[in-house]
């Protein structure tokens, strides 16, 4: 997976790290009070029940 702007490569990921899992997050974007967007790699893989998977994926990170 690539993720760019316009021609600037931001994160790049073969899923390696997360290969055994059932969904996976790759990035957080966020944007501060100035109103800049910003980009933090987050590679996390997610196992079990499909339906909680949305709920895990927007709690913090352990």
């Amino acid at each position: 997976m690539v993720i760019v702007q316009g021609y600037q490569q931001l994160l790049a990921d073969d899923f390696s790290q997360v290969a055994d899992a059932t969904a996976a997050t790759v990035a957080e974007f966020t944007r501060g009070s100035s109103g800049v967007w910003g980009i933090h790699e987050m590679i996390r893989g997610f196992e079990g029940d499909p339906v909680l998977f949305s709920a895990e994926m927007g709690s913090p990170q352990r």
